[in-house]
């Protein structure tokens, strides 16, 4: 279950950078850092989950 949520939120932060990214076409390149650095602080959730998670 909190692999889900977290997917969700992961997913959701990607597509919110992508569509930000849209709209900033001129700065581009700041964009896709943006789009890079939400898309690892939704992944980043993830990989705390699956190191700490009990076996």
């Amino acid at each position: 279950m909190a692999t889900l949520i977290t997917l969700f939120v992961a997913g959701g932060g990607a597509l919110h950078a992508i569509l930000w990214a849209q709209t900033l076409r001129r700065e581009q390149k700041t964009a896709q850092a943006w789009a890079v650095i939400f898309l690892a602080l939704g992944l980043l959730p993830l990989a705390v989950y699956l190191v700490l998670r009990p076996y």
